[in-house]
């Protein structure tokens, strides 16, 4: 907290006088210095814009000059275009759409998400094999239909196990295909 006398003196017409004359000067010293030193380059790059634009308009330039350096500009935006495409996977592999499968007397389903050049099994999901409601606690007992199903009790490993059933099937398709 600032005192009753240090808000006087703050207060003073005389003092409010000296200081804002005072940070004014400072002020303009800052504005002055900025203008002689860092702004002189813009009066400069001004002058040589505009020769530039002279030396053009009065095609002091030869034209082929000024199509070759169209022509290597295009080149290079192509080029460049080129090398930043991704590249697209060729073809869906077939088994993509084997995304659901029942196993232990419950319904999985799951999505795919390409990683590099592989699929990953994502978003793996239990849902009752009566009526396809989600099955959300470990109580086995269907939200919708109220049909018990055998949950899994370690879901962590159960995931793990049911994912590499997933990929044993998916490799058995794979097989068929080709």
């Amino acid at each position: 907290m600032t005192s009753n006398k240090s808000k006087n003196f703050l207060n003073h017409p005389f003092n409010i006088a000296v200081g804002s004359t005072v940070v004014g000067g400072i002020i303009l010293s800052v504005v002055l210095y900025l203008w002689t030193n860092v702004f002189s380059w813009l009066g400069s790059f001004s002058q040589n814009l505009y020769n530039l634009l002279i030396n053009f308009l009065n095609l002091s330039t030869p034209v082929y000059v000024l199509i070759l350096a169209f022509v290597l500009y295009y080149m290079t935006k192509r080029i460049i275009k080129h090398l930043m495409k991704e590249t697209p996977i060729e073809k869906k592999p077939n088994w993509l759409d084997f995304k659901q499968n029942i196993y232990d007397g419950i319904l999985y389903k799951w999505n795919y998400e390409i990683n590099g050049n592989t699929y990953e099994i994502i978003n793996l999901s239990l849902f009752c094999q009566n009526c396809e409601c989600r099955l959300v606690d470990t109580s086995g007992l269907c939200p919708n239909c109220g049909k018990f199903s055998n949950f899994p009790y370690d879901l962590y490993n159960n995931s793990i196990l049911i994912k590499a059933r997933i990929e044993h099937r998916i490799s058995q398709l794979q097989k068929k295909i080709s």
